[in-house]
Order: structure tokens, then C-alpha cells, then sequence
């Protein structure tokens, strides 16, 4: 009787210690799986790639804005796009316009010159500079940047005629 006691209570310690060990052993690779299964943090690149299309979309708001006229709310899209990419050519490009148009030329210089110390040979960015200077009545520094641009890219017919139009008026007026 007591050995069968005894071999109940062993088999009862046996069954505890069993059960309350199976359930703290983890099988080998569970904490992998377990990894895998979890919800993943957002990497870089899909973060990268998410703000490169939320700047292409404000670009694309503030040209639909430009074409409907609303040169306020252009403005204003234009900020946010450069507040979410400090960098971005092509908000700077329309920027820079938006205030030539607006009669806002040292602010147009300013952006266009931000450009120019980012990207010293971009020539859409000395040609633009160039036709602001002139539009100023600077025509030596425009002449400068219109020359810069065509020989950056010396095929785009349209850095060529504006360089050929300005040297022969600043030629004109020398004579």
C-alpha cells in the first residue's frame, strides 16, 4: 500500500513537473517564427519611397494650380512640398517663377541661387537666372548665365536663341 502511494505521488510530481516544464520549453526555432510573424517595423526604404510619392503629388498639386491660375494656393503647395524635401529641383524651378510672376524678382534670385550653389552646372538653373537678370535690366550677369547654360548643353535650341538674342542687344547697345 505505501508503494503504491508512494508511486501515485512520484507519478503526480512526475506529471506536475512534466506540464509545468513542457510549457516553458520553447522548441528549437520558435523565437524565429515568432519573429517573423511579427508585425515588422517600416524600413527606411519604404518610408523613402513613401514621402517620394507624397512630394510627387504636391509637385503635381501645385502644377494644376499654376495651370488653374491660383498662384496663392500654388505658392502655398509649393512650401509644404519644400518643407517635406528641402531639395527638390523642380518645386524650387516653380517657385523661382511663381515670384518672377508675381513681381517678387529678389526672391526669385534668392531660390534660383540656392539652386545654382546645389547644383553649379544645371543649366536650366542659369538659364533661368540668366532670363530673371535680364528681365532685371542686368544684362552682363544675364549674359553670363545664358552663356553657362549653352555650354552645359549646347543642343537645347532654346539656351541658344536666348543667349543670341541678349549678345546681340547688349552688342547693339555698345555700338
Amino acid at each position: 500500500m505505501l508503494r503504491s502511494s508512494l508511486s501515485r505521488i512520484l507519478l503526480l510530481n512526475l506529471c506536475v513537473l512534466l506540464a509545468t516544464g513542457c510549457a516553458s520549453v520553447k522548441l528549437k526555432g520558435s523565437s524565429q517564427r515568432e519573429a517573423e510573424s511579427a508585425p515588422k517595423p517600416a524600413t527606411s526604404e519604404a518610408v523613402q519611397a513613401y514621402e517620394k510619392q507624397r512630394a510627387d503629388a504636391l509637385y503635381q498639386a501645385a502644377c494644376s494650380r499654376w495651370e488653374e491660375d491660383n498662384i496663392e494656393a500654388c505658392e502655398k503647395t509649393l512650401h509644404q512640398l519644400l518643407t517635406l524635401q528641402p531639395a527638390n529641383r523642380a518645386g524650387r524651378l516653380m517657385l523661382a517663377d511663381l515670384y518672377a510672376v508675381t513681381d517678387r524678382p529678389s526672391e526669385a534670385q534668392r531660390t534660383l541661387n540656392v539652386l545654382l550653389r546645389a547644383s553649379p552646372n544645371d543649366p536650366q538653373v542659369h538659364h533661368s537666372l540668366g532670363l530673371l537678370l535680364e528681365s532685371q535690366g542686368q544684362s552682363r550677369q544675364a549674359l553670363e548665365h545664358l552663356e553657362q547654360s549653352v555650354k552645359l548643353e549646347p543642343d537645347n535650341e532654346l539656351y541658344a536663341l536666348s543667349y543670341d538674342a541678349l549678345y546681340s542687344a547688349v552688342a547693339g547697345s555698345t555700338e
